[in-house]
This record gives C-alpha cells, sequence and structure tokens, in this order.
C-alpha cells in the first residue's frame, strides 16, 4: 500500500517511483494499493498509467477501504451490519512520541480557491475537528511526555467555520491553554485573509501560545495576488507585520514568497526588488523563497 503525495511535481514523481519499485518486488501473490493525495487528485490518471496497480483510493473514499481490500483479497470477513466511516482527520491512533513536541492537526482541507494551490482539489473542503477532541489529543500527549503541541491544517486560521465553533481558533488556542503538562502552543500556516486582531490578541496574551507567526504572504504584488486569488500587496502586508511587531516586539515571523507564474513566468520578476525589500526591512525574519510551476529561480 503507497501512500501518495501530489502537491508538487517532485512529489508526484517519487509516488510514481515508489509505487513502480514495489511492483518490481511485490510478491506473485501480493496487490498493490495506491492511496492518498495523487490517488484523490489523479486516480483515473494514475489507473491508466499504471495498469499493474490493483486498486487505487482517494481520500475522500477512505470509508471503502475496508471492504476494497477484503473483495481485493478474497478475504471473507465476519458480518458487520455497518461498515465504519472513516476520515483521515479522525485517524489520530499514533505511535508513543519519543520528542519533546507533536504535531496535532486539527482541520482537513481548504477552501480557498488560490489559483496555484492544489490543496482543495485533493483534501477536499475543510472539515475541523471538535474543539473537545483536540483538548483530549492535547491532554494525552502531555501525559506522554510532550510538551509542545504543534497545530496544524491546510487552513489553520480559519478552524471551526464549518462547524458549531463560533469563536475559531482564537477560542480554541484559549480553551487549551490550560492543558495539565503542556507548556506551548505552535501554530503553523495562517492565511492572511482570516488573520483577526481577536486572533493576534490572543496569540500574543496566551502565555503558551508561542510568539511565532507562519504568514502565508506569498507575494507583495496586489495585481498579481489578485490574479492568484489572494489578498493582499505591500501595503496590507507591511500593517499586518508592524502590528504583530506592535503587539510583541520579539515575535518571530516567518512567510514563503514566490517567483514566478504559470501563465507568464518572468511577470513577476519585476516587482521582485520590492517583495526583497519587504523581507529586508519591516518584513519576516525568515522567508522561504520558491519557484512557481513551470519556472526556476534565477
Amino acid at each position: 500500500m503507497v501512500n501518495t503525495c501530489a502537491f508538487i511535481e517532485e512529489a508526484r514523481a517519487e509516488s510514481v517511483e515508489v509505487i513502480l519499485d514495489l511492483e518490481d518486488r511485490k510478491r506473485s501473490d501480493a496487490r498493490a494499493v495506491v492511496i492518498g493525495c495523487m490517488a484523490q487528485r489523479f486516480g483515473s490518471e494514475v489507473e491508466s498509467a499504471l495498469p499493474e496497480v490493483d486498486l487505487v483510493l482517494g481520500i475522500d473514499r477512505y470509508g471503502e477501504l475496508i471492504g476494497a481490500l477484503d473483495r481485493l483479497t478474497e478475504w471473507d470477513p465476519v458480518g458487520l451490519r455497518r461498515r465504519p466511516v472513516m476520515d483521515i482527520l479522525h485517524a489520530t491512533g499514533r505511535p508513543e512520541p519519543d520528542l519533546p513536541y507533536a504535531c496535532l492537526n486539527v482541520a482537513e482541507g481548504c477552501e480557498k480557491p488560490c489559483t496555484v494551490c492544489a490543496i482543495p482539489a485533493s483534501r477536499g473542503k475543510q472539515r475541523s475537528r471538535r474543539p473537545l477532541e483536540i483538548r483530549e489529543e492535547s491532554a494525552s500527549l502531555a501525559a506522554s511526555g510532550v510538551r509542545e503541541v504543534v497545530l496544524v491544517a491546510q487552513d489553520l486560521a480559519a478552524y471551526g467555520r464549518d462547524i458549531d465553533a463560533p469563536g475559531g481558533l482564537p477560542e480554541l488556542l484559549e480553551f487549551l491553554g490550560d492543558v495539565s503538562g503542556l507548556d506551548r502552543l505552535r501554530l503553523l500556516y495562517l492565511h492572511p485573509r482570516e488573520i483577526s486582531e481577536r486572533l493576534l490578541r490572543e496569540m500574543t496574551d496566551n502565555e503558551i501560545v508561542a510568539p511565532y507567526f507562519d504568514l502565508s504572504l506569498q507575494h507583495v504584488s496586489g495585481s498579481l495576488l489578485r490574479k492568484m486569488k489572494r489578498p493582499g500587496n505591500v501595503e496590507k502586508h507591511t500593517v499586518l507585520v508592524e502590528r504583530i511587531r506592535h503587539l510583541d516586539p520579539d515575535a518571530s515571523l516567518r512567510s514563503s514568497f514566490m517567483w514566478g507564474s504559470r501563465e507568464r513566468p518572468m511577470r513577476m520578476s519585476t516587482s521582485w526588488p520590492t517583495s526583497w525589500q519587504m523581507c529586508g526591512s519591516t518584513g519576516p525574519g525568515s522567508s522561504h523563497i520558491r519557484p512557481s510551476p513551470g519556472h526556476q529561480r534565477p
């Protein structure tokens, strides 16, 4: 069984290599099963290009996995009145942690229409876990020796919008603030459209929330960001960064910036000096710069 990734071209190529390698080494009575993001996004293409694969099952069909494996292996299981519903979001079983920190998934999927992102096609619409479920897992991790819990999601700052959690991420942080044995919460990936004053206040006032802001800015050109269906421009990004600096002068900021575009690879190069200037002045202390698909960074 190969759990694939489809986020970037290199990951897709590696997934195919692993599938072919296992196909070469598998026993004659074994079966090849492909699951994960590539199966979700390119299921029919995988079936056509890799006929040696016996089963391709995307993320939104994980509830069918047990039955599909039974049929594939001709296994005759004890009859069940009802098959359990399975969602990767609630697959929280994990080995005993051996590090002082651990990631905790609070939501799956994303509903942002960003033109340069494959997450909605791979992970589907946002599905948030219930606050109590998240708190219970945080407490379990803390009881196992974990001191820092890293909250992750494809659109973390939009947490709770799809469930009855009107307080969203700020309220969740407050709810987790007194988990016994937990020293720190860290947040990864904050979409600028979802960063409210309440969230900034909670992150800077809550004693166990790390003063770390992982901002998904992507670029500073307003016109290009609009084409990417993302918010902001250099002025709005600067206001956000300065607001964070005002609330906590010692906060650590990180972001990522994109070079080039699929349609017009050199289109962004004229505004690149502005991006670089922002990084060097009021911008984040750590920046990741990557070429967009189809473009190589000079």
